[in-house]
């Protein structure tokens, strides 16, 4: 689960040997949620795995609405894993929210069930916090499920104004909680102009007001919500558009210290929770500029400008990045690399002047800090935890 997973360690914990990790592959984007001509282009809805709640607020103001958003999910659900025994599926649940909370589908909703018991009312409100309440106590009642993504899917056309006030005064409610905690409350606003005051009770970017009718571009956002790092020890980098939906678009970074060349490589290609990975390499200025800020923060003022490794090695007559990637891109500094006779074999970086960075060449044996490049949890990619699945 992403919202505060405990991982306890047992003494029969199994840890993988490298040896079995299969080869990592550094890409410019390891999530592609792409939708073109129609067809989902380099992945599958059916291996998007997230925790999602749907909401529909079934009040006289959703009128014929209603009818049209309830097509709409059955569409998406239709084409998303729901089996548990598979190896990726989605965990879905529906609730109705009118004058009461209806619990429809407790998290167990199939691809092929229907929405013939989601009905409108002739309540002139929902009622939203309750629907929240329950909604976030389902979701915590899923056990064992590491690195999930839980979201809040809700369907109206109001403002439910009494949880804006309370987080308008700073007062701690049920959705405020879940999504300072990690969880991701999504609105699809089926009103004819933009609400501003749904807006801001949404996730950042996760307010739509034009997608009511398209079921395949809710499958990308769920694809997008599905790209993502450990946020509580990794950061993400995508300097694409910087959309907080496509954060982890670039990989997950991780500054460790003090090893040398061959055992900070084993530490990125056998790292605890994402596997495989690679020492970091710099195909570009932004990646190159990110990395050093990802050094930057973990020496903090007192250790400016130090030396960590990057993934470049020299074989005897050429460099090698670790991920087996080839770009022309470099950043030696003059007169570099050099080899000394063949005892400098390997590379770090540091910052020089300014915001610059150059590499240099360097005994492999000495003792650096690194930086690893991991790719996101994502579509099709769960991880795993040193031998065991993320489920």
């Amino acid at each position: 689960r992403m919202r505060f997973f405990l991982l306890l360690f047992a003494s029969t914990f199994i840890f993988t040997s490298s040896k079995d990790i299969p080869p990592f592959e550094a890409k410019d984007n390891y999530c592609p949620c792409g939708i073109v001509d129609g067809k989902f282009e380099g992945w599958d809805p059916k291996q998007i795995w997230l925790n999602i709640m749907i909401v529909f607020d079934t009040s006289a103001s959703m009128a014929d609405d209603l009818e049209e958003a309830k097509s709409m999910v059955t569409s998406f659900v239709s084409l998303m894993g729901t089996n548990r025994s598979a190896e990726y599926y989605t965990i879905i649940g529906v609730i109705t929210a009118s004058d009461k909370v209806k619990v429809v589908y407790p998290l167990n909703m199939k691809s092929t069930d229907n929405l013939n018991e989601v009905k409108a009312t002739d309540a002139d409100h929902a009622t939203f916090v309750h629907a929240m309440e329950k909604s976030i106590l389902l979701l915590d009642e899923i056990c064992c499920q590491h690195h999930r993504q839980d979201i809040i899917y809700y369907l109206t056309k109001t403002t439910p104004m009494y949880e804006l006030e309370l987080e308008g005064e700073g007062e701690e409610t049920p959705l405020l909680d879940f999504k300072r905690n990690g969880g991701i409350f999504m609105v699809n606003d089926f009103g004819s102009t933009t609400n501003p005051k749904l807006k801001i009770l949404a996730s950042p970017a996760y307010y739509f007001s034009d997608m009511s009718k398209n079921y395949a571009n809710n499958l990308a956002v769920f694809c997008e919500a599905n790209c993502f790092c450990d946020d509580y020890h990794f950061e993400s980098f995508n300097n694409n558009d910087w959309s907080i939906r496509t954060r982890a678009n670039r990989g997950c970074f991780q500054m460790d210290f003090n090893k040398t060349q061959s055992e900070a490589r084993e530490s990125c290609r056998a790292h605890l929770d994402y596997l495989p990975g690679a020492l970091v390499s710099i195909h570009d200025q932004d990646k190159e500029f990110f990395v050093n800020s990802v050094a930057a923060a973990f020496y903090g003022p007192k250790k400016p400008k130090s030396k960590y490794w990057i993934g470049l090695e020299n074989n005897g007559t050429e460099w090698n990045w670790d991920d087996k990637s080839v770009n022309p891109y470099s950043s030696w500094d003059d007169d570099q690399p050099d080899m000394n006779e063949g005892k400098s074999m390997c590379a770090f970086a540091t910052q020089t002047t300014g915001f610059n960075v150059n590499w240099y060449a360097e005994n492999c044996g000495q003792l650096h800090d690194f930086v690893c490049e991991l790719a996101p949890f994502s579509v099709g990619n769960k991880g795993i935890i040193n031998g065991f699945d993320t489920e």
